[in-house]
């Protein structure tokens, strides 16, 4: 299955639209310039710059009346995936060595100039990119929930649609299955009810279409 590179709504639990992608805008700095240095890449800045201290904060929503947001950004909770927030910390793409992430990214370019995409040299995953849809007021976004490098790479080098696999139970660990509903392709704001935030009474609706809604205004 491919997607469009419009159609990538995430970096990790970050709402990011792929042009605003800072592992995206620094791979084509990168393809501009192999020498650049990791201090003048937009990765660096974001790292710098981007300092949520609440879930709300994470998920760019600036005004909101509801608890489970001030929780720390390191909380780990999808309303659409999770039955209530996880006792695991998530601080991917906001903590991290910038040099091992710039250098990863001038490897995988390296790599995909020279062989192409293969996905079978990437064990991870099965090799592919891996996602779901997201769909909300009648709008679809893919969320990617491995292969973010990946899919940054593919997208600065080729600008044009990405093959990507559905998430399949077999791909997860056992850490990863604690605590969630059902794996679906599509988790769709119209089936809210069916949500295991919304059925095990962890949070209001309106908080939970509040956080769907922020990976389709970003």
């Amino acid at each position: 299955m491919n997607i469009g590179i419009q159609d990538i709504c995430n970096l990790s639990r970050i709402p990011i639209r792929m042009e605003k992608n800072p592992l995206y805008l620094t791979s084509v700095q990168i393809l501009n310039n192999k020498n650049i240095k990791p201090e003048d890449t937009y990765l660096y800045n974001f790292h710098k710059q981007f300092k949520p201290k609440t879930l709300g904060q994470l998920f760019g929503i600036k005004s909101s009346s509801f608890p489970i947001l001030d929780r720390s950004y390191k909380t780990v909770f999808l309303p659409w995936i999770h039955h209530k927030p996880l006792n695991v910390q998530d601080v991917a793409f906001i903590k991290f060595n910038i040099l091992q992430k710039v250098l990863l990214l001038k490897q995988l370019i390296s790599s995909m100039l020279k062989h192409g995409y293969i996905p079978e040299k990437f064990p991870t995953r099965q090799g592919g990119i891996c996602g779901y849809f997201l769909q909300y007021k009648k709008q679809n976004k893919f969320y990617i929930t491995a292969g973010n490098h990946r899919v940054a790479v593919l997208s600065a080098l080729y600008k044009k649609d990405i093959p990507v696999i559905f998430e399949n139970k077999s791909f997860l660990k056992e850490k990863e299955l604690r605590g969630r509903g059902p794996i679906l392709n599509t988790y769709s704001s119209e089936d809210i009810d069916t949500w295991p935030s919304i059925q095990h009474n962890t949070i209001q609706k309106e908080c939970a279409l509040q956080i769907i809604a922020s990976y389709f205004n970003n």
